[in-house]
């Protein structure tokens, strides 16, 4: 059969609506799902390097492709309708819920299931899921961690800008390429040289990202329990048992996406801390300068820190705060914002908080200096910036407008322009 969508109408405004509905629709008429996730648009900091941003999206797909997937399995071996949007009003009454062709209960009777149609459904769940899911947790960190390195030796020798736009294809170091690089430990060993300190970390990384997925696949089978449980307790119909399914499905891909987006960008990004450290020259001090794209969207802890010049150090110390001629913060490998309360979250080495996209860049101030460089004037110009740029966001917020709004930004530059001619 042919499917022909056919948009008329659309202008810059409705654009979004038109296409989303569209897609909906094509998705009813296949009985296929979309990508069950909530509807609502999340603003969110943006990535400094366009192949960071590559990697992340690639394992959002990777597990939101699982729980569609998980979905629509259910929907066809319990016999249920495939729903495509969120919650919305469903009738009462309707056909009795069946598994493999047997009724699991009668939303009119409440004829209950058996215990061991109800095992081998949950069985299924749980084998569905480990396959799908071996080993992520290792190729993640690994994809993750070479991509920081990577990205480090390249900003040696290339531009910012240039390696900010590379694709996630085009990075390579020496001729090797990512996609090599973290085809496997053996290629990560032979193209970084980690000692036996850094391969312990990578070890420690990949067991936590693998608590966290095992949470979750245990999270989404107490889910499906729940739904079930809840659709027998009530006598729910099958299209109301699927709309609840579908409602799990999303919350639970929130989830996922949560986990990837703190995972993948705090290791990156302690991967390139390793890599300063790993090639510094003897005696040499390692500088790294806060960088954050999109500043509408960058939340406030971000904001305070963006662009502040920072002491990567071997050891943890009790106090981030330190005496250098150059940075009053320090940073070490690992530093984290896990465990802390916001109101105490300090500069961390990795992702300052779920969904946090900044990154580094290294920076020499002591060689500026030895040749001439006017440093403290060009650290105090920058200082001033970023203070009168969170004063001029903190008014606009202050006013009632959202970050969300098409003129946002616009509003914060024209203030920060005034303040930085000395104006009010």
């Amino acid at each position: 059969m042919d499917y022909r969508i056919i948009l008329e109408s659309i202008t810059e405004k409705n654009k979004l609506e038109k296409y989303t509905q569209a897609v909906s629709r094509l998705a009813k008429a296949l009985e296929i799902p979309v990508t069950v996730r909530p509807t609502h648009e999340e603003n969110k900091e943006e990535f400094s390097f366009k192949a960071q941003e590559q990697l992340t999206k690639h394992w959002n797909i990777f597990f939101g492709r699982i729980t569609d997937n998980l979905y629509y399995a259910l929907c066809r071996y319990l016999e249920l309708p495939v729903i495509n949007t969120f919650s919305k009003a469903i009738g009462e009454g309707g056909e009795s819920l069946i598994f493999r062709g047997k009724v699991m209960y009668n939303p009119e009777t409440g004829k209950p299931f058996k215990v061991r149609d109800w095992n081998n459904l949950i069985g299924a769940i749980e084998k569905f899921l480990n396959r799908k899911m071996k080993d992520a947790e290792k190729k993640i960190v690994l994809d993750s961690n070479a991509l920081g390195r990577i990205i480090s030796r390249m900003l040696k020798y290339n531009t910012k800008e240039a390696v900010q736009a590379l694709r996630l294809e085009e990075v390579a170091y020496k001729g090797r390429f990512w996609t090599e690089l973290s085809e496997s430990l053996k290629k990560y060993k032979e193209a970084f040289n980690p000692s036996n300190m850094e391969l312990s970390r990578l070890q420690l990384t990949e067991d936590s990202l693998g608590n966290y997925i095992t949470n979750i696949n245990q999270n989404t089978l107490k889910e499906i329990k729940g739904v079930f449980l809840e659709g027998f307790k009530q006598k729910k119909n099958k299209r109301q048992v699927s709309q609840d399914l579908f409602d799990k499905m999303g919350s639970l891909n929130k989830d996922w996406e949560r986990i990837i987006e703190f995972e993948t960008n705090d290791n990156f990004n302690n991967a390139f801390i390793q890599e300063e450290m790993a090639t510094e020259e003897p005696g040499e001090k390692i500088y790294l300068r806060r960088v954050e794209m999109g500043d509408a969207f960058v939340c406030s802890h971000c904001t305070k820190i963006k662009g502040i010049l920072v002491l990567v150090v071997n050891e943890p110390l009790e106090d981030e705060k330190i005496s250098d001629k150059h940075a009053k913060i320090a940073i070490w490998e690992g530093k984290s914002n896990i465990g802390r309360s916001q109101k105490n979250w300090w500069v961390a080495a990795g992702s300052q908080h779920p969904y946090c996209r900044g990154s580094w860049y290294r920076e020499y101030p002591e060689k500026e200096e030895k040749f001439g460089y006017d440093f403290e004037a060009v650290y105090a110009k920058r200082d001033k910036e970023d203070k009168l740029w969170g004063e001029a966001l903190d008014e606009v917020l202050d006013t009632g407008a959202k970050q969300s709004e098409p003129d946002f930004l616009d509003k914060v530059k024209r203030i920060f322009q005034q303040k930085m001619k000395g104006g009010k």
